[in-house]
């Protein structure tokens, strides 16, 4: 009932300040969301096993401390994107980012889910297959866009299936990207 209902509320369009209503939320954002809409909300303590949580304040300790150590300085947020191929033509994409400010509490964005739910968001990579070229493309932008429109999956199937590159990458952007609609109540938002 909750996903149906982000649904439902992120077809509304915009929210104040121009902000993008959320595809995804987790955490303390999550539970935020449920608890002002009325559902119930299981406790986090009840879903941690024990010896996990203690290994995982083990790994946290020891990161702290090397950084400590090592002056190791908080260098801020960025969005790093890289494709590659390997010496048998293997392709691979990744991209890192920061996120977005004044993003709601708890959202995950295309980077997350990836290799999850929305793979062919934020990056994809496809070797070569018979006659069909191999491609890699990675990234960057607002999330929830990228997500919508699979942005990246639909730039590696044009730059595989049109001869010219430049036109491939033009009409994933007009044509993929900013020409998609979606109906938010009586008006259309352009994402």
């Amino acid at each position: 009932m909750t996903a149906k209902q982000m649904v439902q509320e992120g077809m509304n369009g915009l929210l104040s300040l121009g902000r993008i209503p959320p595809m995804l939320l987790v955490g303390q954002g999550a539970k935020e969301w449920t608890k002002t809409r009325g559902y119930p909300v299981v406790e986090d303590e009840s879903l941690i096993e024990q010896s996990s949580f203690k290994t995982y304040i083990d790994h946290i300790s020891r990161l702290v401390e090397y950084q400590e150590q090592n002056n190791q300085l908080d260098l801020g947020h960025d969005t790093v994107g890289a494709i590659c191929i390997d010496r048998f033509g293997n392709m691979a994409s990744g991209v890192s980012s920061g996120g977005i400010s004044l993003k709601a509490p708890g959202r995950v964005g295309e980077l997350l889910l990836k290799k999850a739910a929305m793979y062919g968001c934020g990056c994809w990579a496809q070797n070569e297959k018979g006659d069909v070229p191999g491609v890699a493309c990675s990234t960057t932008g607002t999330g929830e866009q990228i997500m919508r429109t699979m942005l990246t999956y639909k730039c590696a199937t044009r730059l595989q299936n049109e001869d010219d590159v430049q036109s491939a990458l033009a009409n994933t952007l007009t044509k993929d990207f900013l020409g998609i609609h979606f109906q938010a109540q009586n008006d259309i938002v352009l994402i």
